[in-house]
């Protein structure tokens, strides 16, 4: 066992229950030679995951020792709304928002003009698995564009840390709230909470019953595993 081994199996992030993570074993793969996780570390790691995903739960306001500021540096947290991969095609479509397209694109959706209307898609379309991830990925751009627009919000994508949503739409950070609350006029009275009320609407309008998108504080899912775990 080298050094870096060694050094690495006395990690306490790296084991949870007794189990240490990163334990490997020969692959019997043929088309994926060498090492792989062993099942028991598979496993691990999952309950793991879910140990940290059930004790980081999303929530309205976080206490003042999660913002990063004074040379506080906690974990990266995201204040907007979850969604999954396929939301925008549904929005996109019920809304007949517009996206101009290439020649191509024009081929492969059937489309007559340079412009699809996301009105316009089918069933034939999303049978087509690889169109079908296009489409959303497109009909999530023109989307976000339209709720900015309405809003103001400059919004970017980040990862929650969730197992039931794929996504989220954030308008800051716990390190950059004051600068953009601020500098984008959001302090403003009535501003936010009227751009607020649109972006509730628009993201569960399209839920299934008893799903809902709340504008929350969730735990990035890109934050390092070891500062996640310090946490505690």
């Amino acid at each position: 066992m080298s050094h870096d081994s060694a050094r690495r199996m006395t990690e306490p992030a790296l084991w949870y229950n007794g189990q240490y993570l990163l334990e490997k074993e020969p692959s019997t793969d043929p088309a994926n030679l060498g090492s792989r996780l062993t099942k028991a570390a598979e496993e691990a790691r999952t309950a793991k995951w879910e140990m940290l995903i059930a004790n980081r739960k999303p929530r309205e306001k976080i206490p003042p020792r999660l913002f990063g500021s004074r040379g506080r540096s906690p974990p990266l947290l995201l204040y907007g709304w979850t969604f999954n991969l396929d939301y925008f095609l549904e929005y996109a479509k019920r809304h007949g928002l517009t996206l101009e397209v290439s020649e191509e694109a024009r081929k492969r959706l059937g489309c007559a003009t340079k412009t699809f209307n996301f009105g316009d898609a089918t069933e034939e379309h999303y049978r087509d698995e690889q169109l079908l991830q296009e489409m959303c990925h497109a009909a999530r751009f023109v989307s976000v564009g339209h709720l900015r627009r309405s809003t103001g919000f400059v919004f970017e994508i980040g990862r929650p840390l969730s197992l039931e949503w794929d996504r989220i739409l954030y308008v800051w950070t716990n390190y950059d709230i004051e600068e953009k609350y601020f500098g984008y006029g959001f302090s403003r009275k009535g501003r936010f909470e009227a751009a607020k009320k649109i972006v509730d609407e628009a993201m569960n309008e399209c839920l299934p019953d008893g799903k809902k998108s709340e504008l929350l504080w969730w735990w990035s899912f890109d934050n390092d595993e070891n500062v996640l775990t310090s946490i505690d």
